[in-house]
């Protein structure tokens, strides 16, 4: 890991390696009201994103799960992430400072093979969320993805994060459970639209 004497995380941009399983889903505006500051509507809902990341090698290991809402932001596609719980603590703060990401630790167990992608999140020995993943087709290639974080600051200024991303894409199902007391709940008893699984994946994030 990449550190200085001055700061408890690696500095700017991050490389990551592992895999990630991501859904997308659409929710009621009410339900976050910090959505972001131009947040993406289709039929007047939000269009927002669930990744569950396992991050095994690059400037940090790490587990993390996050909620980002789709921006409207041009050229390049743009997310607004929150609420994110990650399995370290050089990772949380990291986020925290270097992009205005809110990162929190969490609890995770998360295990991964050839078909499968399974994982539990608690916080303070509270279940959050859980998550099986079941690989159907692998796509041919692998897929470049470039992206921008949007947070906003703690003096309200916009920060801006840019994000590259390229791995092998695979269509599954993805059944996700959300504790009806947590701060995932608006999401407790749906299906989302779609759902894939990144492997191979090599992210660089921050540059």
């Amino acid at each position: 890991m990449n550190e200085t004497p001055s700061q408890p995380f690696p500095p700017a941009p991050w490389h990551l390696q592992g895999s990630a399983c991501a859904s997308l889903w659409q929710v009621a505006a009410a339900s976050l009201p910090q959505a972001g500051p131009a947040p993406l509507r289709l039929a007047g809902r939000l269009l927002v994103l669930t990744v569950w990341a396992r991050y095994t090698e690059g400037t940090l290991a790490y587990d993390e799960l996050a909620l980002a809402v789709l921006q409207r932001a041009r050229p390049a596609p743009s997310l607004t992430v929150g609420p994110i719980w990650v399995s370290d603590s050089h990772a949380a703060a990291g986020g925290r400072a270097l992009w205005s990401i809110p990162k929190v630790l969490g609890e995770f167990t998360t295990c991964t093979s050839d078909r499968r992608f399974t994982g539990q999140l608690s916080q303070a020995g509270t279940a959050i969320a859980t998550l099986e993943f079941t690989s159907r087709m692998a796509l041919p290639g692998r897929l470049p993805l470039v992206g921008h974080a949007l947070q906003r600051g703690a003096a309200g200024h916009l920060c801006s994060a840019r994000c590259s991303a390229r791995g092998r894409l695979v269509l599954g199902n993805a059944a996700w459970d959300f504790s009806a007391e947590g701060p995932l709940s608006f999401l407790r008893g749906r299906r989302p639209l779609a759902s894939l699984r990144l492997e191979s994946l090599r992210l660089v994030f921050g540059t």
